[in-house]
């Protein structure tokens, strides 16, 4: 039977705000001690054998966060128009998620749900083009250090003339930067790419919208346990890790047009259920 590591107390309140793969790579980073028959197994050598079956739920999380909020309409800007805000897509974290991870089903670490407030921009280019970008920056505190989500994307009008249903093809990068500066993280990489399309439709001051996409994550770390100043015990060799998730986002939701100013929400048929949420300033 699989034991629960200890997980130190120390984490507190504000690292269960943090993006749960963010929360795993400092437990992986850590000596703990789990209680087994009367003989102790230093977790870091457990983590081992079973990272990929502990990391890949929540590299599910992560590509749901990322893919959820990019884009709430079919229609692209003219040549300068723009839009920004701020994007909070909000993750479900179900019974079933948490029964396939040690780090999620820990009484520290009960989330229901995870949001990601994001700061998001779009600007529109020649030939029916726009270009997006998103991020989001913590700050560093106790042993996790300063970390970036920083997303890029695209989008091309397929169809947009008046009166009809606008439709536009979607394509979205993001990564999170920052971990490799953990002294045990001797690389780190992870990434979601989104590829779909969006259409919409105005009725008076507001706009119905969906779209279908498919995604797909892959993080891949390599760790050095004994690198940890703290570290104390049994020798543990360098390690890698390699995770890769994929599926489809059907998403459908509204967005209210008050002159400059947008407000709007959707919600997503997926693997994992998330819905997001936005306020922002528009230009066309």
């Amino acid at each position: 039977m699989r034991q629960e590591p200890f997980i130190r107390r120390d984490l507190g309140m504000k690292q269960k705000s943090l993006v749960p793969v963010i929360v795993l790579v400092v437990v992986l980073c850590s000596v703990a001690w789990a209680d087994n028959g009367g003989q102790f197994w230093n977790f870091t050598d457990l983590i081992e054998d079973t990272a990929e079956e502990e990391l890949e739920p929540l590299v599910k999380i992560f590509g749901s966060a990322m893919g959820a909020g990019l884009f709430d309409t079919g229609s692209v800007h003219g040549l300068g128009g723009f839009d920004m805000g701020l994007k909070v897509p909000v993750v479900f974290i179900s019974d079933k998620l948490k029964a396939e991870s040690i780090v999620l089903s820990n009484e520290e670490f009960d989330l229901p749900v995870i949001p990601v407030p994001m700061f998001q921009g779009s600007v529109g280019l020649p030939y029916n083009f726009n270009f997006m970008m998103r991020i989001l920056k913590t700050p560093s505190f106790d042993e996790v250090p300063a970390l970036t989500i920083l997303g890029f994307g695209g989008k091309y009008g397929l169809l947009q003339q008046p009166v009809l249903p606008k439709v536009a093809l979607v394509v979205g990068f993001t990564r999170l930067y920052g971990m490799d500066e953990l002294d045990v993280v001797d690389s780190f990489s992870l990434t979601t790419w989104s590829l779909g399309a969006a259409a919409s439709q105005d009725i008076w001051l507001a706009t119905l919208y969906y779209g279908l996409a498919y995604e797909w994550t892959s993080l891949d770390i390599a760790l050095d346990p004994e690198k940890d100043p703290d570290f104390a015990g049994t020798p543990v060799d360098p390690f890698s890790v390699g995770v890769s998730v994929g599926g489809v986002r059907w998403t459908s939701g509204a967005k209210l047009n008050l002159a400059l100013f947008t407000l709007n929400a959707d919600v997503a048929l997926a693997p994992i259920r998330t819905m997001s949420a936005g306020i922002g300033f528009n230009f066309r």
